[in-house]
């Protein structure tokens, strides 16, 4: 996934139900003990003005193609 994707949450959490739908806005790579992953800030659609972006991992969420 990169910066400007269109996708789909598929694990829900707080405020946020499975199928929203988002754009990737920021990717931050991080170092964990078995490697590295990516951190995704995601813009959500249709949220209320309070909380618009949430950082997702990538195995929570799928591209719109």
């Amino acid at each position: 996934m990169k910066v400007g994707e269109l996708v789909e949450i598929t694990r829900a959490h707080i405020g946020t139900p499975i199928g929203t739908i988002g754009l990737i806005m920021e990717r931050e790579r991080r170092q964990y003990t078995h490697g590295y992953g990516y951190i995704y800030t995601v813009h959500l659609v249709g949220k209320p003005d309070t909380v618009r972006t949430r950082r997702f991992l990538g195995k929570d969420m799928r591209v719109i193609k």
